[in-house]
């Protein structure tokens, strides 16, 4: 066995070892486990909108800026997606005789016409007041202005993810792949802040 297999063995042991350990948890509480996820996600986005940034100096991160992110994903994001999911699964049963992809695809629209928009404006006027330090009337001049727009951007990106979803993903582990996708999201919409 050639010295690179054996670290690549420890790496998927370790790998394993951590997602047991992220499944365990997700088990015993899982409110707090995807909150504490979409803040981690949340935050190192955030990294990464900074590292991208051309204005930023490329080795320096405001990490008081990323914790702001964080906070976001722990306060809203995880505990927001938790809920939403949950309740799109009670609220929107499968019909007798529906098949999968029918029932997948009448939780996805219901999905993106419901909390895709609001998620969207909480998202934009957290970027507003928190981020960009506006007061609560530019906050929301702001949210009317780029709106639409991230909207329309949205629905190139979010019916398909949510397809994903809530066709091929358990319910525990919608939140993580949200999340996951979340992650080039808000990098996008953190990129377009002007902070």
């Amino acid at each position: 066995m050639a010295p690179q297999d054996g670290g690549r063995k420890q790496t998927r042991s370790l790998l394993v070892l951590v997602w047991r350990a992220y499944l365990n948890k997700l088990q015993k509480d899982p409110l707090l486990t995807k909150s504490l996820t979409a803040g981690v996600l949340n935050g190192l986005s955030n990294v990464v909108a900074q590292k991208t940034r051309g204005h930023h100096n490329k080795r320096h991160v405001s990490w008081h800026m990323v914790m702001k992110y964080v906070a976001f994903g722990i306060v809203w994001a995880g505990p927001s997606v938790h809920y939403w999911q949950n309740a799109l699964e009670r609220l929107v049963p499968r019909r007798r005789g529906e098949s999968r992809t029918a029932w997948a695809l009448r939780k996805t629209i219901i999905d993106q016409l419901v909390y895709g928009p609001l998620a969207n404006i909480v998202f934009l006027s957290f970027i507003g007041h928190v981020i960009e330090q506006k007061n609560f009337k530019d906050t929301i001049q702001k949210v009317k202005k780029e709106y639409a727009h991230v909207q329309m951007k949205g629905f190139a990106i979010w019916p398909i993810a949510s397809l994903i979803n809530q066709f091929y993903v358990p319910l525990s582990l919608r939140v993580l792949w949200l999340n996951s996708v979340s992650f080039g999201w808000s990098t996008f919409l953190m990129l377009r802040a002007k902070k």
